[in-house]
């Protein structure tokens, strides 16, 4: 398993990820893959597939706000997929990459053809990969009123403090 890393969002989001090592030293050079996950998954989920990610580049994975080990400031602030394709881009920057490929998978997938859609001039995207999603943001209000909905008292910021 490797190490988890926060990131901390101008909000005070704290975004956890973790950096996949490429398992050919040479291949560090090559374009990274990032990779968004669906609807209240964890990072962890891909971690089936690290030996086979790893063998061709490095890869970033990463939980979304308020999903696993990353935490929004307060359980009452809203959550969009708008707002977790900025993460993204931010998440790149914070590591330093200028070009990239991205992987969604099911929600992530959404949220990566916001990336692709948005991305700054100094950010380059190679390669956009969607599993198991549309190929459009048609399901925004799906998504987004299921992270809104009304919260009882007293939230867990995150799913480890339940």
């Amino acid at each position: 398993m490797s190490e988890t890393y926060f990131f901390e969002q101008q909000d005070g989001s704290k975004i956890a990820y973790n950096i996949l090592e490429p398992q050919k030293p040479d291949d560090i050079k090559k374009t990274p893959l990032v990779l968004i996950i669906g609807c209240m998954s964890v990072k962890e989920l891909f971690f089936g597939l690290k030996e086979e990610l790893v063998k061709n580049q490095k890869v970033i994975i990463f939980d979304n706000r308020g999903m696993g080990e990353s935490s929004v400031v307060s359980p009452y602030d809203p959550i969009s997929l708008d707002l977790m394709a900025q993460d993204t881009i931010a998440l790149i920057r914070h590591l330093g990459i200028k070009r990239f490929n991205l992987l969604g998978w099911s929600m992530g997938g959404i949220i990566s053809v916001l990336v692709a859609s948005n991305l700054p001039l100094d950010l380059e995207l190679e390669k956009l990969i969607i599993c198991a999603s549309p190929a459009q943001p048609l399901a925004t209000d799906y998504f987004e009123n299921l992270y809104n909905s009304p919260k009882p008292q007293d939230l867990p910021k995150n799913i480890q403090e339940q």
